[in-house]
């Protein structure tokens, strides 16, 4: 997938859903019925192709580098149910 993604020049995404398909979904699943609609809702956010999580994960890792980049990191990924750890480990596979 790697290899044609340098042919394809599309290095960038393909490397991030590459981290998130090795390591694990940075969403998190909360535990009561409200935080799980709650969580659904801010995954949904984050969807350009219905049928694709591999766009999803793209959109969460550039989302949360903007975050990062303005300092607001933590506040971003608990607004939105994201590990910030996972994150980090993506950010660290890159």
């Amino acid at each position: 997938m790697i290899l044609y993604s340098v042919v394809l020049k599309c290095v960038d995404p393909v490397v991030t859903i590459a981290c998130a398909l090795a390591y694990r979904d940075p969403f998190m699943l909360p535990m009561y019925p409200s935080e799980k609609r709650a969580a659904a809702a801010a995954r949904k956010r984050f969807t350009l192709d219905p049928f694709s999580d591999h766009l999803i994960f793209v959109q969460v890792f550039r989302g949360w580098q903007r975050a990062r980049s303005e300092g607001s990191d933590k506040n971003f990924c608990r607004r939105n149910y994201l590990s910030q750890a996972t994150l980090e480990m993506m950010a660290g596979m890159r």
